[in-house]
């Protein structure tokens, strides 16, 4: 399925096999394009959208941070297990 051509333009076969996909968006349902940065174009129920360049867009998205950080995680890690042998002693 290509999704971002021209509706007065006829896409070539072989320029739909060069074409590469963007990570994140897809078709749901029959007719509507989700993802990331997708803003739905008013008035066509989804099944036109626009991209638009935002700040972060081609960011590598990392894991969520873990006790606070790689800076913090020594610290809240030990202030948690003293919480657990003071909990245990009583």
């Amino acid at each position: 399925v290509i999704v971002n051509a021209p509706l007065e333009k006829e896409v070539r076969e072989e320029e739909a096999r060069r074409a590469k996909p963007i990570q994140g968006l897809k078709v749901q349902g029959a007719h509507t394009i989700v993802g990331p940065y997708v803003e739905p174009v008013k008035g066509t129920g989804g099944s036109v959208a626009t991209i638009k360049v935002q700040e972060g867009m081609w960011e590598e998205r990392r894991g969520q941070k873990v006790d606070g950080g790689e800076r913090r995680k020594v610290q809240v890690r030990r202030k948690r297990k003293l919480e657990e042998m003071k909990k245990s002693r009583a």
